[in-house]
């Protein structure tokens, strides 16, 4: 059995207009369509103006890189090798978009290649691996998660070609592949516990097992001192410590009836009942592989998704995993058997996997064309961008602002990235997570001694809100005294404030 030829067609036009939109919001001036896009554009800023990537969060510009260093520096490296520098923030969010996009692409492809194993014809295989790009969310436009994907279905690819043609080389591959995973962003853990648990426990290759884990440890260690040298307590104190955002255990029951998750509960049946085949029916390795993969996936999602701030983005993975294991379930005789029968009806699990695909890509597509198109929930800030292009000349040629000499925002939009020299506290909302969730995490008391002492000499407000302390209840120990900064000038929408030390002597 497999999809109707009708969803077959639905599916390829919402892809078309996924893609064509994709295309479109390449060039958009936007700071962040999910996720905070800014803070990962920063750090590719500091590698490509020479500086270290991790740097004491509690020191010089208290900023917290969080994730681990592969796509910041594969990004910074591209990005010099076409010409982009630093200081160019609209060219570095748009090579991030390209990338992110040709990195989606590759995955769509990667999962052609484990689909046509199925014995599906290549027409086929691609048709059934197209609803990936309709199920990721926006965290997957700019930021190193589309990289990460990638090398998680590729090393998932990797292993279930060497449990298929036991070579050793693919051991060594998926290694590779896990470790990339790993080092691009932490939660690449996954597929590195998915492999060995198939490893040790499905296939009883205790060999194999060690062989994959001693490699993938020195692959890891070698990209680590390729990316960023010794610098191992800088790693730590950022994409360790900057992680510790605290516990939100609401995010347990929201799975379920959150509008942003409720398209996503048929799957978590569908995702339920391809492991109960696999326990109960279908021995094929590649289908036991991706059953393993779809159950790890969803408990890892829930588990690491009650840190506080995540959302559905942490179960990327195990929709892209149902999607590919698909094809497999439509062949075997498990995919004829009857769930249940509403209303006189019979619902097959073929039927049943129909409905949640159609579900989901319909509310997947829906929210992206909406938000780009209708709501402009995404917009282009092109506006925005030339007016804080326009503040950074006042500053540095009307000002003259000084090398040293640091402003704090009380807006993100881009400000932080344009101003990069000269921003203090930029990752403000990382800074307010890991202090909420524990005040001793960093030791910011540098930054209390002296943000009213001269460690700031700008701030810059939004001229419709000129509070100062606009960040206090975030951040509680980020309390400016307002009689120690005087206004000098309001331009294009922001108000400009400057420290004056003759005002206390």
């Amino acid at each position: 059995m497999e999809i109707p030829k009708k969803l077959y067609s639905y599916i390829i036009v919402l892809f078309l207009v996924t893609l064509f939109l994709r295309i479109v919001l390449v060039g958009y001036y936007n700071n962040n369509f999910g996720g905070i896009e800014s803070n990962v554009v920063y750090g590719i800023q500091r590698i490509l103006l020479g500086q270290s990537l991790y740097q004491d969060p509690a020191a010089g510009t208290y900023a917290v890189m969080q994730y681990t260093p592969v796509y910041y520096c594969f990004t910074a490296g591209i990005a010099r090798l076409i010409g982009i520098n630093g200081l160019e923030v609209q060219g570095i969010y748009m090579l991030c978009r390209i990338l992110a996009l040709v990195c989606n692409m590759l995955t769509v492809i990667v999962a052609t290649m484990i689909i046509r194993h199925y014995r599906w014809s290549w027409q086929q295989s691609i048709i059934y691996s197209l609803p990936l790009l309709l199920v990721l969310t926006s965290h997957y436009y700019t930021r190193g998660d589309s990289l990460h994907l990638l090398f998680f279905i590729s090393a998932i690819y990797a292993c279930t070609l060497f449990l298929k043609r036991n070579k050793l080389p693919y051991i060594f591959i998926a290694s590779m592949l896990s470790a990339f995973c790993f080092m691009t962003k932490q939660s690449g853990i996954l597929v590195i516990g998915i492999t060995v648990f198939s490893l040790l426990f499905m296939e009883r290759k205790y060999l194999a097992a060690l062989l994959y884990t001693t490699s993938t440890l020195i692959f890891a260690y070698l990209i680590t001192l390729l990316s960023i040298g010794n610098n191992w307590h800088g790693l730590y104190q950022n994409a360790w410590l900057g992680l510790k955002n605290g516990t939100d255990f609401s995010f347990l029951y929201r799975i379920f009836i959150n509008q942003f998750f409720m398209d996503m509960v048929p799957f978590y049946l569908l995702g339920g009942i391809m492991v109960y085949f696999s326990l109960k029916e279908i021995k094929e390795k590649p289908y036991k592989v991706l059953a393993t993969s779809i159950i790890f996936s969803w408990v890892f999602a829930v588990i690491t998704g009650l840190k506080h701030g995540s959302s559905n983005n942490y179960f990327v993975e195990f929709m892209v995993l149902v999607i590919i294991a698909l094809p497999d379930l439509f062949q075997q005789t498990s995919s004829k058997k009857v769930l249940f029968r509403p209303f006189g009806n019979t619902l097959t699990t073929h039927r049943f996997a129909c409905i949640a695909l159609f579900i989901l890509v319909t509310s997947k597509t829906t929210g992206f064309v909406t938000a780009v198109c209708f709501d402009k929930s995404i917009k282009n800030m092109r506006i925005e961008y030339i007016n804080e292009e326009t503040l950074y000349a006042y500053f540095t040629k009307g000002l003259g602002i000084q090398k040293g000499e640091h402003i704090l925002f009380t807006e993100r939009n881009f400000l932080d990235n344009i101003f990069i020299e000269y921003a203090i506290m930029p990752t403000k909302d990382v800074v307010s997570e890991t202090y909420l969730a524990n005040p001793a995490t960093f030791n910011y008391s540098s930054f209390i001694a002296g943000m009213n002492d001269g460690l700031i000499k700008y701030i810059v407000t939004s001229k419709n809100n000129k509070d100062l302390n606009r960040w206090n209840k975030e951040i509680p120990f980020m309390l400016l005294d307002k009689n120690r900064f005087i206004w000098i000038k309001d331009t294009v929408g922001y108000s400009i404030y400057v420290y004056h030390p003759g005002l206390f002597q």
